[in-house]
């Protein structure tokens, strides 16, 4: 019988501690694409695969805008560079992948830059999993955009006018941890096995008697 609740406590330690999954995150801050003064990102860069972007060094960036602001992580950040050979403005992986946020801003000195916005999709297998917006000042402050809850495969860039910012790319191939105190709730199978075991060990405690 101690056996029995030694085993069914332990189970149940296992089972309701809060989850704790093993995450790796990225952060992707654009530095290592070139040591020029700017250059298309590769197709595969930072283990996802990118359509649409380009990276620009700080040094220029501010000469040439007069806006002396840092960027989130120094030399480089990366914006749009579409064209009539990349129109699709994404990131994305044959693994699916959990976006977790990314540092955003306007574009000074854009015409058309009052009042934008940018809205980052996120699909899996062609199904929209989710979506999340931010307005982009028109000035030269940077943002942080959240991520988003499920696994997808691809992030579609849907801003409301032709230039943004984007810094620091965080994403993760696992789920993100669990927030302190969640329930960790087993699965259906996992519930099965247990009580299957602890039937058996009650079975053999009876037989002892």
């Amino acid at each position: 019988m101690r056996r029995l609740l030694f085993v069914a406590a332990t189970a149940g330690v296992l089972l309701f501690t809060p989850a704790q999954l093993s995450a790796t995150p990225v952060t992707i801050s654009f530095g290592d694409v070139t040591t020029g003064v700017w250059a298309d990102i590769p197709s595969s860069y930072g283990g996802l695969t990118w359509s649409g972007w380009e990276v620009m060094s700080r040094t220029y960036y501010q000469s040439t805008y007069r806006d002396v602001t840092d960027f989130p992580s120094n030399p480089y950040f990366a914006y749009p560079g579409l064209d009539a050979t990349d129109p699709v403005l994404g990131v994305s992986s044959a693994t699916p992948f959990y976006f977790l946020g990314a540092s955003v801003a306007g574009w000074p000195n854009a015409t058309n830059a009052i009042g934008s916005s940018l809205t980052i999709q996120g699909y899996l297998g062609g199904a929209l999993v989710g979506s999340v917006s931010v307005s982009l000042l028109p000035t030269t402050q940077w943002m942080t955009v959240g991520g988003m809850t499920g696994a997808i495969d691809r992030l579609a860039f849907v801003p409301n006018h032709d230039y943004f910012r984007m810094d620091n790319f965080a994403y993760d191939i696992e789920a993100p941890l669990a927030p302190a105190g969640t329930v960790a709730v087993p699965e259906p199978a996992t519930l099965t096995l247990l009580g299957v075991g602890l039937a058996c060990l009650a079975r053999a405690s009876r037989r002892r008697l």
